[in-house]
């Protein structure tokens, strides 16, 4: 079972669809600024702080807050450590939720 599996159990009403970029990340990464641009960019994307995404893609606007969600879930961050979630914050608000860190 995929992630994508899981996750239409728990939405089963979600219209989803994964788009493959392919490339390296400086492609993925001129992908994004692209479809931004273009207002072709998708609910959901990937991003990583190690590769430098998270801070671009929040510098130019291409993410939204997330507090509001993780209020309204009551959603737990104490899951996190404190530094993956400080690198998720920009300018005071939570803009990502982290999945792999080192």
């Amino acid at each position: 079972m995929t992630v994508l599996d899981q996750f239409k159990e728990v939405v089963p009403l979600a219209d989803v669809k994964v788009e493959a970029i392919p490339g390296g990340a400086l492609e993925y990464a001129a992908k994004m600024l692209v479809l931004m641009a273009g207002d072709q960019i998708g609910d959901t994307i990937w991003s990583a702080s190690r590769a430098g995404f998270n801070r671009r893609f929040m510098g130019v606007g291409m993410l939204e807050p997330l507090d509001s969600f993780v209020e309204g879930e009551g959603f737990d961050l104490e899951q996190y450590y404190p530094n993956c979630i400080a690198e998720a914050r920009y300018e005071g608000n939570l803009m990502a939720l982290p999945h792999i860190s080192e």
